[in-house]
């Protein structure tokens, strides 16, 4: 038993530095695989099919802050918050979300929310909105702005998602949340936020279900459209790009403010231009299928070390 244990323990120190080889080999070729899948999942899907991208309205984004600043003042902080996620939660982008945010928190503050009140209300109402659009096949923003509506006391677009709201509903439900005035009145204010609850209530039924099936291909695409819209992510991804010689900055068409970037895959020796929309970009294989065949290696090297230590 002890030979058998010593022969083991041989072996074993035998076959350490070739494991130790082996596993800086496979960090290695991990790193470099890491290292490419950012910039080949931002060119496959920014650049490969076009040829080209345009950063557009990079002012949108920045305005749209300010309204959400001006809105909310304080509480401008839980929009922001909530914008940065709002493609993968809500399949909106940042400026589509605090846009969309700035109309609903300036209607609920109108009937009487506070800032804090109304931020709150408005993410609640985006995820809502974005529920009803993946269930009924619509776009997000088509959805909050029936939601929008029927805020206003405009109850027709809401129909389309199966919520059903009229005046004696409406005087029913504000009865219960106790918003009546000391008369036994229902102001126009206290409509719109029992429009709020039952737009909530009726749609109960599709909670979550954005996020349930957000690998579907229809909410895939809206998140994949929204992260490519964040004009941040975009230029982050474009300028990580260009430094390591993947894409390089165009100049400016003469009349546009935005600006283009091109895949630099081609021949170098051609100047950049504008390639167009029906070209699929020729992706260089040569360092991708050197990774394959250095994998390769390694299973077969260490095939040989188990079958050496008799695994």
């Amino acid at each position: 038993m002890a030979n058998e244990v010593n022969i083991k323990i041989t072996a074993d120190d035998k076959a350490s530095p070739k494991i130790k080889e082996l596993g800086s080999r496979a960090e290695r070729t991990a790193d470099k695989l890491r290292s490419m899948r950012g910039p080949l999942l931002a060119i496959t899907g920014a650049l490969t099919a076009v040829g080209t991208v345009g950063v557009k309205n990079a002012s949108d984004l920045g305005e749209s802050i300010n309204a959400v600043e001006v809105v909310f003042k304080d509480a401008s902080k839980t929009i922001t918050d909530f914008s940065e996620i709002a493609a993968t939660q809500a399949g909106l982008s940042m400026e589509a979300f605090n846009s969309q945010a700035v109309l609903t928190g300036s209607l609920l503050q109108n009937f009487g929310l506070s800032a804090d009140e109304s931020a709150e209300q408005t993410v609640r109402l985006a995820k809502r909105a974005s529920d009803l659009a993946s269930v009924f096949n619509t776009d997000v923003e088509q959805a909050m702005g029936a939601i929008n509506a029927a805020l206003r006391g405009e109850t027709e677009q809401i129909r389309r998602f199966a919520v059903s709201i009229d005046d004696a509903t409406l005087k029913n439900k504000a009865m219960a949340m106790g918003l009546a005035d000391s008369e036994g009145e229902i102001t126009r204010s206290a409509k719109s936020l029992a429009a709020l609850e039952l737009v909530m209530e009726q749609s109960a039924d599709v909670q979550g279900d954005f996020i349930n099936t957000s690998d579907s291909l229809a909410n895939s695409t809206r998140i994949m459209k929204a992260d490519f819209t964040n004009v941040s992510e975009v230029e982050t991804a474009l300028s990580a790009l260009a430094k390591d010689d993947y894409v390089a900055k165009l100049e400016r068409e003469p009349g546009k403010r935005e600006s283009r970037y091109m895949h630099l895959f081609a021949d170098p020796a051609v100047a950049p231009s504008p390639v167009p929309a029906t070209e699929v970009a020729e992706v260089k294989n040569d360092e991708i299928n050197e990774l394959l065949a250095e994998i390769e290696e390694l299973k077969a090297e260490l095939s040989r070390i188990k079958a050496h230590l008799g695994l």
